[in-house]
């Protein structure tokens, strides 16, 4: 059944404020925040012509501020990603972008206590499953009210505001599996009926699957539980890396054809009948069948696990991503997520996967704000029911 957003994707085109405004999206592995501070006058003489309770108000922003820009990273994985930071007159302020892992959020709330950042009792909408998980902890600890909003809405809103927003958010990969690959930036129009519809596939923990048909309407038609953090797991489990980039940073140096059984291994060569290459997965892990347990990680490198692990994942959200586009005759997938933070090897996959699967009748999008979109569909919600 299909969703309505309702229309408030331009709320700070309409809106004049001196408030700050904060989106959370807190997910089963990440938790994104977007905060907007709006510009303010630090000068002495506009504090004194204010009302004490402005004056408050005002003194914790510039504290806020404070601690936001004196680093890039806070407590053990806190991260501030100073590459989407957007400081614009039209929006009368900066919008910062925050993430940190969902299992520190007990050291979040009490980094939050501790600085002070939070000045009064206040209300923040938030979205994921963690603001039904972390109410509580919220309420108790730092007197915060989570208003709860549909993680979908929310993600299809962020996604709206950045396409119109944002230069440069949008693009596709022309020749990814060569050394000349090219980013390829495109401007859509997302109030042009002509872009719809369109399939999004959000990559986080696990995968949620959407049909858009109108800039405000759209259905889950499909998911997988097989994500982000199965590719964290499977990495920690073969090769005791404790973070994604870790994991990352380890599959980069990594031959999966070391642990995955290739077409060639059972044919010989390509299977020329049904047009598959040679070097493409017929089995992921398939030649771990042909080991011990022993045997294998006595003799495999921890690289080469990473690498099959990252492409298993991203072969499954290829081939379901594809599969839902033709089922429902849609020529543009929408790759989003956190799962493609400094993950160029995934998204050059599934830019090769999805053209060659579909003899060039499908085309992969991405866009720059990756796992953003959801905190950032959020923070536009707290503005519109202010």
């Amino acid at each position: 059944m299909s969703q309505i957003i309702p229309e408030k994707v331009g709320f700070f085109r309409q809106l004049v404020t001196r408030t700050t405004g904060t989106g959370l999206d807190i997910g089963g592995t990440l938790a994104k925040i977007v905060y907007y501070e709006p510009y303010l006058s630090t000068t002495e003489t506009d504090i004194e012509i204010i009302d004490q309770t402005k004056k408050t108000e005002f003194e914790h922003m510039q504290r806020l501020h404070k601690f936001i820009n004196s680093s890039t990273t806070y407590g053990i994985t806190g991260f501030r990603d100073k590459k989407f930071e957007y400081h614009s007159t039209e929006l009368g302020g900066t919008l910062y972008f925050i993430k940190f892992q969902t299992g520190m959020m007990s050291d979040f709330l009490q980094l939050v206590k501790e600085n002070k950042l939070v000045s009064r009792a206040a209300q923040i909408c938030a979205t994921g499953g963690g603001a039904l998980k972390f109410e509580t902890d919220f309420l108790e600890q730092l007197h915060i009210e989570l208003r709860k909003q549909d993680e979908l809405e929310c993600l299809l809103r962020g996604i709206n505001f950045s396409l119109q927003t944002f230069k440069n958010e949008c693009f596709y990969l022309k020749d990814p599996m060569t050394e000349s690959m090219q980013k390829i930036y495109i401007e859509l129009d997302i109030q042009s009926s002509s872009i719809y519809p369109f399939i999004v596939c959000n990559i986080g923990s696990g995968v949620s699957i959407l049909k858009v048909t109108s800039e405000n309407t759209f259905a889950r038609i499909g998911g997988s539980s097989i994500g982000g953090s199965t590719f964290l797991g499977l990495a920690r489990t073969f090769t005791g890396c404790e973070t994604f980039n870790e994991a990352l940073e380890l599959a980069s140096q990594g031959d999966h054809s070391q642990v995955d059984m290739l077409v060639k291994d059972i044919y010989g060569k390509s299977y020329d009948l049904f047009n598959l290459p040679g070097d493409i997965v017929a089995s992921s892990f398939g030649k771990l069948v042909r080991k011990s347990s022993t045997e294998a990680f006595e003799t495999i490198e921890k690289q080469h696990f990473a690498k099959s692990a990252l492409l298993t994942v991203t072969n499954n959200i290829g081939s379901i991503a594809h599969l839902h586009a033709r089922l429902e005759g849609v020529d543009k997938v929408f790759f989003v997520g956190s799962f493609f933070a400094n993950n160029i090897f995934s998204m050059k996959n599934l830019a090769y996967a999805t053209d060659f699967w579909s003899k060039g009748s499908i085309k992969a999008v991405f866009l720059e704000h990756e796992g953003y979109f959801g905190a950032l569909g959020a923070l536009i919600q707290s503005f519109a029911i202010v």
